[in-house]
């Protein structure tokens, strides 16, 4: 600790930064550290330093801190680090490295209930105007990770996503060949078709459903449970049940009826009986019309 209050020593004290890190690699507890008030010393580091590798090290050492308890990531927060972080983030947006550890370091930092301050989220949601067009999907995964956890945990988080723009950006992420990437991306949706009409309105209008038969008839189970976990939150409202017939998804639906898979048979008889409840009598006659009985 004295080591890190020392400035100007930046060779010093990337060594004992990487050190810090490899010693968190190997699952012990940041306690001890932040009883002995390492946090303000690290903010300060990050702040101060020139070298950027020592930087993407205090990144990577405060988000595995954060990580390990709600009180840890509000120490951290309650030193004013967000906007420290996002204006090296537009400075250093060529460099992936530092991305990577920026992306880390945010997703950490948005982690656990209660959730992080709204005036917090707006800061992590200014740096994913930056993490979110990056070429690389390791920060793409981060990135859409944390723009997950700001939305399930903060009350204003649909929202905050909405004002973004970012939908326009993400739902071609849907088709990546990266599960990791795709996971995030169609949980974000999931919250989404949870809220309001307007708000589910606002999302099919993107074009949501025509990413879904890929997504209905993934290889991965949770990919499946999860896209038909938000086609039945859609169909929970009466006004979007058209949307999901004319997308051609009631076949897939009933297809995954068959399932052996309970969470995916569940869902999809949760999608059916959306529809039975919606009083429309020409979307029921159509439901049994494609072989739903």
């Amino acid at each position: 600790i004295e080591t890190i209050s020392r400035e100007k020593l930046e060779i010093l004290y990337y060594e004992v930064m990487s050190t810090i890190e490899r010693v968190f690699s190997f699952g012990s507890s940041a306690s001890n550290m932040v009883s002995l008030g390492c946090i303000p010393h690290i903010v300060h580091l990050l702040k101060t330093c020139d070298c950027l590798d020592l930087k993407e090290q205090c990144n990577y050492v405060l988000g595995d801190i954060a990580e390990e308890l709600v009180s840890f990531r509000d120490l951290i927060l309650d030193e004013d680090v967000l906007p420290t972080i996002l204006k090296q983030l537009e400075q250093n947006s060529n460099s992936i490295t530092f991305m990577r550890s920026v992306s880390s370091c945010l997703l950490n930092l948005t982690k656990g209930k209660p959730c992080v301050s709204l005036n917090h989220a707006k800061m992590v949601m200014s740096a994913l105007h930056i993490l979110l067009f990056a070429d690389d999907d390791q920060i793409l995964c981060d990135a859409c990770w944390a723009l997950e956890k700001i939305m399930f945990f903060q009350d204003e988080g649909i929202s905050l996503f909405i004002e973004s723009g970012f939908i326009t950006r993400i739902i071609p992420f849907l088709r990546s060949k990266s599960n990791s990437i795709v996971t995030p991306v169609l949980r974000i949706f999931a919250i989404i078709s949870s809220g309001n009409d307007m708000e589910t309105e606002y999302m099919l209008n993107a074009g949501l459903l025509r990413e879904m038969p890929t997504l209905i008839n993934s290889p991965r189970i949770s990919i499946r449970k999860d896209a038909l976990l938000t086609i039945a939150n859609i169909l929970g409202g009466d006004t979007q049940i058209k949307h999901v017939i004319d997308a051609g998804l009631v076949p897939l639906i009933i297809d995954s009826a068959k399932s052996n898979e309970i969470q995916i048979k569940s869902e999809a008889f949760i999608s059916i009986m959306n529809i039975c409840y919606c009083n429309d009598e020409e979307s029921v006659k159509y439901l049994i019309g494609q072989g739903a009985i």
